[in-house]
């Protein structure tokens, strides 16, 4: 499948929240290898973003495994209010093909995640 659609670029976008409580990391690799799985064949931009619930080292490990799979490159926020647990951020955005301009993560009262706020364009062909 190409990028684009009548001239227009398309993104892909999988937006996640994964399963928190397993005993080992089967389950919680399986539902990341799915985003993989359903996003592999895309040849545009893609942005993955979510709570990866990735609350130890090797849940961080596969999650990283998994996006480096696809190509992509973890997001920062400049302003990083992302949720944690055990001190590990469990929110996450990871993009392809697409320059980040602004990125933050400010405090807000409306859930117990804070947003991930991003300004994004197209990457030079």
């Amino acid at each position: 499948r190409g990028p684009f659609v009548q001239g227009r670029a398309v993104i892909a976008v999988a937006n996640l929240h994964a399963i928190n409580f397993t005993l080992g990391l089967a389950e919680y690799r399986g539902q990341i290898d799915a985003v993989v799985r359903a996003l592999e064949l895309h040849a545009g931009p893609i942005v993955v973003a979510g709570d990866f619930n990735n609350w130890s080292a090797a849940r961080t490990a596969a999650m990283h495994e998994a996006m480096a799979r696809l190509g992509l490159q973890a997001v920062t926020p400049s302003l990083d209010g992302r949720a944690r647990v055990f001190g590990q951020p469990i929110d996450h955005l990871f993009v392809r093909g697409l320059v980040v301009l602004d990125a933050r993560a400010p405090a807000s009262s409306a859930s117990d995640h804070n947003p991930l706020l991003v300004t994004l364009r197209l990457a030079p062909r």
